[in-house]
């Protein structure tokens, strides 16, 4: 049988926090690549007919109101 002391048992519970520690770490940094964008990327678009404004991703000219579910074009930065 192993001999489990308080002091084994410390070292066995902070190797235990540190690995979920690193593993959320790298699931969160898969994730924030895993999505396509941040909003600090995103251009803001607005729809004509509702005058919704909403985000669309970096890179595409165009997107769909959630609103009303028409196409509209990339708002102007100024």
């Amino acid at each position: 049988m192993f001999a489990f002391d308080y002091r084994s048992g410390f070292l066995l519970y902070l190797f235990v926090m540190l690995a979920l520690f690193l593993a959320t770490f790298i699931y969160e940094q898969w994730r924030e690549r895993r999505d396509a964008w941040r909003i600090s990327d995103a251009h803001v678009a607005r729809c004509p007919a509702c005058n919704l404004g909403f985000i669309i991703p970096r890179g595409k000219t165009t997107g769909e109101c959630p609103r009303c579910g028409r196409r509209c074009t990339v708002y102007p930065k100024g």
